[in-house]
């Protein structure tokens, strides 16, 4: 098919040259070796005929004969190369626009991507700090398993102190001091506002900063017993204060090293924390749970710890509480030593229900006359 019909043609169909190079192609082959052998036959022909008419000069010799068939086997090769080069570009062409299907997302991000993060995890120092690109949270890694995710955001603010993240739910982040190392924390974060440089910070719990590093966008790796927290360094526009928003994801070590991997527990599956102490705080009775947390505990109400705080707030926390109580027990409730060792007095009886309600002795008026 001659090209100036050939491209109106496949602009009025909305083919592409591939759609048609199958069909042109085929008649391409046909025609050459038609044409291919119509010259060859033709030249002993014309040898003879003109041989016989006496013209011998104008007949076609073999060496033109041979010049012709290699002309038009190259056209016939450089045409099956413009084909294989159209198929493999509209081939490209096609894989580039296509998008991606699940299946090839999701070779892309199965198994070799987690092997990479879990080894990833495995050789990052802890308490550490890390600028983006942060590592996909994986399933579990080394003797860790997630146990739950949540999200949040915290505001920093200029000359101020640092601002911690919170637990899920919004309490306090479960930070402990005891058993470090039983749980890790792997926590991505960054500044909402380019515009505000900010400095990522991991604090323990006597308050010393055990790893800070200056960047708006990173991730860090911690125990159980950091926060990560976020402080304001300054701002390239008029701003005083920004927000950071973070991930965090929580490991808590296996049961066995080599025990099998278990799904990770759901909301619904997950175990509930267990009281562990009820807390001395006046008000609402407080307990802290196994889970680190501090929460509200209806069973620590009327609890002796409750009652010891009760009691110690009102000896302690007066002028004259010293007076209330033996001078042991004043030790023992405020941890000092009292005004003076003197024992106070016991309290006066009180008085029984018939001296209370005894009637008033009446005067006869003529004793008012004496008097």
């Amino acid at each position: 098919m001659q090209p100036f019909w050939a491209l109106p043609l496949l602009c009025v169909a909305g083919w592409s040259a591939r759609d048609i190079m199958g069909y042109c192609i085929i008649w391409l082959l046909v025609t050459c070796v038609t044409i291919a052998r119509a010259f060859t036959f033709l030249q002993f022909f014309w040898i003879g005929w003109c041989q016989a008419d006496g013209s011998g000069d104008q007949a076609m010799n073999k060496t033109q004969a041979t010049v012709i068939i290699s002309l038009l086997t190259a056209t016939l090769l450089t045409g099956i190369a413009i084909f294989v080069l159209l198929l493999r570009g509209d081939a490209e062409d096609v894989g580039a626009t296509q998008p991606p299907t699940s299946s090839s997302v999701a070779s892309t991000t199965s198994e070799d991507t987690r092997v990479d993060a879990a080894t990833l995890l495995e050789d990052t120092d802890v308490n550490s700090i890390h600028p983006a690109p942060a590592p996909d949270a994986p399933q579990e890694w080394g003797e860790y398993q997630l146990r739950r995710s949540w999200d949040g955001m915290t505001r920093v603010f200029d000359v101020a102190e640092s601002s911690p993240i919170s637990g899920d739910g919004g309490g306090t982040f479960p930070a402990t001091m005891n058993g470090c190392g039983i749980g890790m924390y792997l926590v991505t974060f960054k500044s909402v506002n380019p515009n505000v440089d900010i400095a990522a910070q991991l604090i323990n719990a006597a308050g010393g900063i055990a790893a800070e590093e200056s960047m708006n966008q990173g991730w860090s790796l911690s125990t159980n017993c950091e926060t990560p927290a976020y402080r304001f360094l300054a701002a390239s526009d008029i701003s005083t204060l920004g927000d950071v928003a973070y991930t965090v994801h929580e490991y808590m070590q296996s049961s066995t090293s080599d025990a099998e991997p278990q799904a990770v527990p759901t909301t619904t599956q997950a175990a509930q924390p267990t009281l562990v102490q009820c807390l001395g705080y006046l008000g609402p009775a407080m307990g802290l749970y196994s889970d680190g947390v501090e929460r509200l505990a209806p069973e620590c109400e009327g609890s002796p710890e409750q009652r010891r705080s009760s009691r110690a707030e009102g000896v302690c926390g007066g002028l004259y509480g010293w007076m209330k109580v033996s001078a042991e027990e004043y030790r023992d409730l405020c941890g000092i030593d009292p005004p003076t060792n003197r024992t106070p007095p016991p309290a006066a009886p009180a008085p029984t229900p018939e001296e209370y309600y005894a009637p008033p002795v009446e005067i006869p008026p003529a004793e008012y006359a004496e008097n």
